[in-house]
């Protein structure tokens, strides 16, 4: 995965997410963002976990794809297939490639943020 695990937000529910504090509360200021208090907080939040899902993922690839070899070349009054260890295994795999590679878009809070003085915000939006 290439992208950052953690973003930082000067917002505690946002949706725009930035990589850095300080890309956080540059962009913020410069959108318009008015600090009524210091220090202020900065929010981290980290991108979801789709490990998760993985049995479900599982369960579903084998799920769908014996479904449709079934609809095609089984015989139409007999069980639908079982998969086997084999057929298992592979989607295990699949399923862990395809999370391990896979870049979730949502986020969700840490629970940590950093107090920002009215000195380390002067050094990021200069002299404001």
């Amino acid at each position: 995965m290439n992208k950052p695990q953690l973003l930082y937000s000067v917002f505690e529910h946002d949706e725009r997410l930035y990589d850095t504090p300080e890309e956080a509360i540059e962009t913020a200021y410069e959108n318009g963002w008015e600090i009524t208090k210091f220090p202020f907080p900065v929010y981290e939040f980290r991108r979801m976990d789709p490990t998760k899902a993985i049995f479900r993922l599982v369960e579903k690839a084998l799920e769908d794809i014996l479904y449709d070899l079934d609809e095609e070349y089984a015989d139409m009054d007999g069980n639908s297939t079982d998969a086997t260890i084999g057929m298992l295994n592979a989607a295990n795999q699949l399923a862990h490639t395809i999370v391990r590679e896979y870049v979730p878009y949502n986020c969700e809070p840490t629970g940590n943020t950093t107090l920002w003085s009215e000195e380390e915000f002067r050094e990021v939006v200069g002299d404001a």
